[in-house]
């Protein structure tokens, strides 16, 4: 084999029998140090996610293998090349199928920070799908969804003054909030393509509004709550002036509605979880799932909610078919609570004409006082 110019089909007869014989193609690719494609079942796989679907048999993987190179060398050249550690272009290659089939979800995450993150980046959401739970159903909803809307549109949410269902709550402003957040910071931000030099500029904006918009000032450390959350959030925009250029990474990953939810979050959290972590200030890391999901509220009002622990305890206790949530930073609870809350978003649309997961965060924490 070592020997040979050519793959003899004589040796899957001898060693392999009715076998497909994938070990001896790939034996026999090996001992040519890198030179011919090497057909493995994790090229077989790793070249289906990408689309080729003809990769049924050792000598289709290796077809496939001599077109995906040429996508290859176009897109990263021959990375080893001029290294102490090259090696031939088909064995760089195997090792790329090996990393992307091989590598799970905890070690993505590890390394999404630091020396490697731009090797391992890419690979968010490839390999590791979000996979759904059993449906949370609703029960005993619909007088609450009523008495939102009856609050809602009467404009008993923009004072102190005109009581409703839940006491007297100001909420419009996260309202306002959004029409802000859709009219401006769309406009002037790239969500999924943040730059580091538009971080500043990014938190600047969602901050402060300019006295022209009717919005109010620091929204998502409002929508954090507490003294402790609010700082969690302050030390969050302080880690992003710091480390620009991660930070722009991480969140345009958080804004990137293709990439599944669970490592969206997990990402986010990899990168602050240490704010939540010194001796000096031990703080829940449910904070940080608070913040991230205000961010994705605004964006996408339609899809995301911002999760705040205690209440939606209660709320999903009291109306749900769970008997209620864990504490802490749960990225895939999370995408089962947003789903949840999506179907609640469709009720009271359907009772009122118009509705947003605003109005369904806005109703769980009123309900938690009414």
């Amino acid at each position: 084999m070592a020997d040979a110019d050519t793959f003899d089909p004589m040796w899957l007869d001898r060693l392999a029998g009715s076998d497909p014989g994938w070990g001896i193609h790939e034996l026999y690719a090996r001992l040519q140090g890198g030179s011919h494609p090497i057909p493995t079942l994790e090229a077989q796989t790793v070249l289906r996610s990408l689309g080729y679907d003809n990769v049924g048999t050792p000598d289709a993987v290796v077809t496939a293998i001599t077109e995906f190179a040429e996508d290859y060398e176009s897109i990263v050249g021959h990375a080893t090349a001029g290294t102490s550690y090259e090696v031939p272009l088909y064995a760089e290659i195997d090792e790329f199928f090996k990393l992307v089939q091989t590598a799970d979800r905890d070690t993505i995450n590890a390394q999404l920070t630091g020396p490697y993150a731009a090797l391992f980046r890419p690979l968010v959401g490839h390999r590791v799908h979000t996979s759904s739970a059993d449906p949370i159903e609703w029960d005993g909803v619909d007088a609450l969804i009523e008495s939102h809307v009856d609050a809602r549109d009467s404009g008993a949410y923009d004072d102190l003054e005109t009581a409703h269902w839940g006491g007297t709550h100001i909420e419009s402003w996260k309202w306002q909030f959004a029409k802000y957040f859709e009219d401006v910071i769309r406009a002037q931000f790239d969500l999924t393509e943040l730059s580091p030099t538009e971080i500043p500029q990014f938190f600047a904006a969602i901050e402060e509004p300019d006295a022209e918009f009717d919005a109010v000032s620091n929204v998502p450390a409002k929508m954090m709550g507490g003294q402790f959350h609010r700082l969690t959030w302050q030390d969050i925009v302080a880690h992003c002036h710091d480390k620009p250029e991660d930070a722009a990474a991480v969140l345009s990953d958080l804004y990137n509605e293709d990439l599944p939810i669970v490592d969206r979050l997990n990402e986010f959290y990899e990168f602050f979880h240490h704010l939540t972590t010194r001796a000096d200030n031990d703080r829940s890391p449910g904070s940080l799932l608070r913040a991230a999901t205000a961010l994705l509220m605004y964006a996408y009002p339609d899809r995301h909610i911002t999760f705040q622990y205690r209440r939606m305890d209660h709320f999903f206790a009291a109306y749900s078919t769970l008997d209620g949530l864990d504490t802490g930073f749960n990225a895939r609870q999370y995408h089962e609570v947003a789903v949840a809350c999506r179907e609640l978003m469709r009720k009271i649309d359907a009772h009122a004409g118009d509705a947003s997961m605003i109005d369904v965060q806005t109703l769980i924490y009123i309900a938690d006082d009414a």
